[in-house]
C-alpha cells in the first residue's frame, strides 16, 4: 500500500511536469523532458518492485487463485486507473505508451532465450514428436479455425458490433492469438510437481508455439493486400517454411561456433567473461536473423537450446551456475514488465467505443473450440504410437486444453496490425489476455484437483539447480534415447566435437567449490593425471535413475594419501566429475 501511494504521488508530479512549459519558465524544455522520462521510469520500476513482493507473498501463503503474473496485471490496472483519471491526455500517452519494436528487441529475446537455455533436454527429446505436432500442426489448425470462425462472426454475420473483418484481418488475428503463454501455467506446475511428461508437453509446446505463431503472423502480414486464394496459401506456406528453417540454421550455427570457442580456449577461468560472451552471442543470433528478414525469435530459441546442449559443459562450474541464474533473472524481469504494462494498457484509450464487445464475447468460445480442435485429435494420434505407460491420459489432455493461456506474445503482436482493424484486434486481445490469465489461470489448480492430476514430485522435472541440471529418465525414455539414431549420432560424433572432457575435484575438507578446484583434462598436471596415489581406488558408475543430465561421470574415490592438511593417514575423499562427450543414453 505504501509503495502504491508513492507511485500515485509520482504520477501526480508527472502530470504537472508533463504540462507544456510557459514561455516565462526558466527551466529548459530539455530538462523538463528528462524529468518526465525519469518519473515515467520510476513508475514502472516501482510497479515492478511491488509486483515481485506480491509474488513472494502469494507464494509464501500458497494463495493458488492468484499468481504473480495476475497480481502484476492487477497492480498495473490500478496504476492505469490513477493515470487515466488524474493526468492530462499528454501525460496519459507518455506513461502508457508502449513501443512494439522496443519490446521485440529488448524484452522478448531474453524471455525466449531463457526458455531454450534452461530447457531440460531429456524429457523434451523423448516428447519431441508430440511437442512438434502440438506446436506446428496445432498452431496452424488453431490459426485457421480462429480465423475462419472470426470471419464468420464479423465478416459474414456482422455480430462483432463494429466494422466487419476481412479474411486477411481474421487470419492475422487467428495467428497472433494462437500464441500461448506458459508463464502462469508452468509456475503452477512447478509448485505442484506435476507428472514430468505433462510438464514437458506443455512447456515444449508453448515455447515452440510462440516462435511458430510469430513467424506465421509476420508471414501473413506480407500478404495482407493479396487476394485470399489457393496461390496465396501456397506462397504463405513456402515463406513460412523458408523463414523458420533459415532462422533455425542461424541460431544453431552461432551456438556451435561459440561452443567451439569455449572448448578451445581458457575463458572458463573467468565466469564474468563467459556470461558476457553468451549474452552477446545470443543477441547476435537474434539481430542477424532480423537483419536478414528472418525470425530472430526462432534463431535465439534454438541458439539457447543448442548452447545448453554443447556449450554448457564447456563452462566453468561457476559459469554454469551464474549463467542459469542470470538468464532466469533477466527473463523474470522482462516478463513482469510486460504483465505490468498489460494492466496499464487497459486504460490507454480515450473512448470505450474502441472495444467491440460482440467480438470479445464470441472470441473466448472460439479460442476454446480451436484449441480443442487440435489438442484432443493430436493426442489420440500420439497415443497410437506410445507405450501404455506414456500415453497422454484424458485428464492430462483436458489440462493441456485448459492451460492454453494467452499472454505477452499475443498482446505484443496485436500492437502492430497493418489494417483498419488494428484497434478492435488490440482491445480484443487485451481483454482475452486478462480473462485468460486471471480467470483461467486462477481456476487451473481447482480443475487439476478435480481431475486427479498426479503430482509425483515435489520439484519440477525441468527445474534447474545451481551449477548443473538434473532430471530422471525412466526405462522407457532411456531405451528411446539408446535406440534413437540422431541421439546416438550426437553422443558418438557431435558431443566429442563440440564438448570438452572436464574434471572437477571437490574440496577435500568440504566447503565452497572454488575455481581452482575445476580442471580441464588438458590442464591437469602430469603427476596428477598419471599418479594413482591420490585416487587409490577409483570406481565409476552410471546410474540411470539418478544422473547428471549434461553427461557427467561421477567417480567416488576411496582411501587416499595424507593430504598434509590434517591428521596423517586420514582419508581424503575426492570426487572427480568427467563431462564426457560419450554420455550415457539416459542422460542427454
Amino acid at each position: 500500500m505504501v509503495g502504491f501511494l508513492l507511485i500515485s504521488s509520482s504520477i501526480s508530479h508527472f502530470a504537472s511536469a508533463s504540462e507544456s512549459p510557459s514561455p516565462s519558465s526558466s527551466e529548459p524544455i530539455e530538462e523538463a523532458s528528462e524529468s518526465v522520462a525519469s518519473l515515467s521510469i520510476l513508475v514502472l520500476v516501482g510497479a515492478l518492485f511491488i509486483s515481485f513482493l506480491l509474488g513472494y507473498v502469494i507464494e509464501l501463503y500458497h494463495f493458488r487463485f492468484l499468481h504473480e503474473a495476475g497480481a502484476a496485471m492487477l497492480l498495473g490496472t490500478a496504476i492505469g486507473a490513477v493515470v487515466r483519471y488524474t493526468t492530462t491526455p499528454a501525460a496519459l500517452k507518455s506513461i502508457l505508451s508502449f513501443d512494439q519494436d522496443e519490446f521485440m528487441l529488448f524484452l522478448l529475446p531474453p524471455i525466449i532465450f531463457e526458455s531454450g537455455y534452461n530447457m531440460k533436454r531429456g524429457h523434451f527429446f523423448y516428447n519431441m514428436g508430440s511437442i512438434m505436432l502440438f506446436a506446428f500442426i496445432g498452431t496452424i489448425i488453431s490459426t485457421f479455425t480462429v480465423g475462419g470462425l472470426v470471419y464468420l462472426v464479423s465478416g459474414v454475420l456482422h455480430w462483432s458490433g463494429g466494422s466487419p473483418f476481412t479474411i486477411a484481418d481474421s487470419m492475422m488475428f487467428g495467428a497472433l492469438i494462437s500464441a500461448t503463454d506458459p508463464v502462469t501455467v508452468l509456475s503452477i506446475f512447478s509448485a505442484l510437481g506435476v507428472e514430468k511428461n505433462l510438464y514437458a508437453n506443455v512447456f515444449g509446446e508453448s515455447v515452440l508455439n510462440d516462435a511458430v505463431a510469430i513467424v506465421l503472423y509476420r508471414t501473413m502480414k506480407k500478404f495482407v493486400n493479396e487476394p485470399f486464394n489457393t496461390s496465396t496459401v501456397g506462397w504463405v506456406s513456402l515463406e513460412f517454411i523458408g523463414v523458420f528453417l533459415g532462422s533455425l540454421v542461424i541460431g544453431v550455427a552461432l551456438a556451435l561456433m561459440i561452443s567451439l570457442l569455449f572448448k578451445h580456449s581458457s575463458m572458463y577461468r573467468s565466469a564474468k567473461l563467459e556470461i558476457i560472451l553468451i549474452i552477446l552471442s545470443a543477441f547476435v543470433s537474434y539481430l542477424l536473423a532480423e537483419g536478414l528478414k528472418l525470425s530472430g525469435i526462432v534463431a535465439i530459441l534454438f541458439c539457447g537450446i543448442t548452447m545448453k546442449h554443447y556449450m554448457y559443459p564447456n563452462l566453468s562450474v561457476k559459469g554454469q551456475g551464474v549463467s542459469t541464474m542470470t538468464f532466469q533473472v533477466m527473463a523474470g524481469v522482462c516478463e513482469m514488465v510486460v504483465f505490468v504494462y498489460l494492466g496499464l494498457a487497459l486504460f490507454n484509450f480515450e473512448s470505450q467505443e474502441e472495444y467491440e464487445w460482440g467480438l470479445i464475447v464470441f472470441s473466448m468460445p472460439i479460442l476454446l473450440l480451436a484449441r480443442a480442435a487440435h489438442i484432443f485429435p493430436l493426442s489420440a494420434l500420439i497415443n497410437c504410437c506410445r507405450p501404455p505407460s506414456h500415453k497422454i491420459e484424458m485428464n492430462q489432455q483436458v489440462i493441456m486444453w485448459f492451460s492454453g493461456l494467452r499472454g505477452a506474445i499475443a498482446f505484443t503482436l496485436s500492437l502492430d496490425v497493418p489494417t483498419p482493424a488494428e484497434s478492435p484486434i488490440f482491445t480484443t486481445t487485451l481483454v482475452i489476455v486478462f480473462i485468460s490469465v486471471l480467470i483461467f489461470g486462477g481456476a487451473l489448480i481447482p480443475l487439476m484437483k478435480f481431475l486427479n492430476i498426479k503430482t509425483k514430485d515435489n520439484q519440477s522435472p525441468l527445474d534447474v539447480s545451481e551449477g548443473g541440471t538434473h532430471e530422471v529418465l525412466d526405462e522407457t525414455e532411456s531405451a528411446f534415447s539408446e535406440s534413437n539414431v540422431f541421439l546416438r549420432f550426437d553422443r558418438s560424433h557431435l558431443k566429442p566435437l563440440f564438448t570438452v572432457l572436464r574434471h572437477r575435484r571437490e574440496p577435500a575438507q568440504g566447503g565452497m567449490l572454488l575455481e581452482d578446484d575445476f580442471l580441464r583434462s588438458d590442464d591437469l598436471p602430469s603427476d596428477e593425471s598419471s599418479s594413482s596415489s591420490d585416487l587409490r581406488t577409483l570406481t565409476g558408475s552410471r546410474s540411470r535413475s539418478r544422473g547428471d543430465a549434461d553427461g557427467a561421470f561421477l567417480f567416488e574415490a576411496g582411501e587416499g594419501k595424507d593430504t598434509g592438511k590434517g591428521d596423517k593417514g586420514a582419508a581424503a575423499p575426492t570426487s572427480v566429475v568427467f563431462h564426457d562427450s560419450s554420455s550415457s543414453s539416459s542422460e542427454l
